[in-house]
């Protein structure tokens, strides 16, 4: 592509702020599917090229070459949801769970349910998968134990967002090392820079948060009560 058909940084900015405002006015105003915005966008950009000078060929090829970088993490992302579903379906998950349940001191829940969702999270590498397994099993303990269940859901969702940034199982983890072409541990070094300083930041104020909570007696045997439910 020679360089009398690049675009200036300010038309690139223009063409950016219209891809923003046609996905957010189909997603939000007309409640479309997401598939349709980027179909819009799609047709939008290469009618711009073809104005610009350039030819189908230029613009298949650029097409081509961004389909080429993305090919790897999709197939990446195929994989780990099939591994996580093999998982849930084999009774590895719950398993988990179960462990970590047992694990819990109510007087230190909010630690350790930081803690647990963390490792979950950082195993199967969804904040999903583990806010909907033992996310909502900590949090009836919570509410058994008294805890302030806006507290509890801080801690469940802090522990879950690690796992999914940072493991090497994680979606999003994936599919950023794939299209900047790095590896996904070294992906995961520069990460760790921001991710680790703020973890530490946020166990403290667990810690402090949860000494001014005291435990109900109730909550020992919910917790119990939700293994046996998990155990069948």
């Amino acid at each position: 592509m020679s360089n009398e058909k690049r675009l200036s940084f300010s038309i690139s900015a223009l063409l950016f702020l219209a891809i923003l405002f046609i996905i957010f006015t189909c997603l939000f105003i007309f409640k479309a599917e997401a598939h349709i915005p980027l179909l819009i966008c799609v047709g939008f950009l290469a009618a711009v090229g073809a104005v610009k000078g350039h030819s189908w060929k230029d613009l298949e090829s650029g097409i081509v070459s961004g389909i080429r970088n993305g090919v790897q993490p999709i197939i990446v992302l195929c994989l780990i949801g099939i591994l996580i579903g093999v998982w849930e379906y084999s009774g590895a998950i719950p398993t988990v769970t179960v462990y970590a349940l047992n694990l819990i001191e109510p007087q230190h829940l909010l630690l350790t349910a930081l803690f647990s969702c963390l490792v979950i999270s950082s195993l199967v590498g969804s904040s999903f998968t583990t806010v909907s397994t033992i996310g909502v099993a900590l949090i009836g303990v919570a509410a058994a134990a008294g805890v302030p269940l806006t507290w509890a859901a801080g801690a469940v969702i802090c522990g879950a967002c690690f796992g999914d940034k940072m493991s090497p199982m994680s979606d999003t983890t994936n599919f950023a090392a794939g299209v900047g072409e790095l590896p996904i541990f070294k992906h995961i070094r520069h990460m760790a820079g921001t991710t680790i300083p703020a973890l530490l930041i946020t166990i403290l104020l667990f810690f402090f948060m949860g000494r001014s909570l005291t435990a109900a007696p109730a909550s020992t045997e919910n917790i119990q009560a939700i293994i046996n439910g998990i155990e069948g």
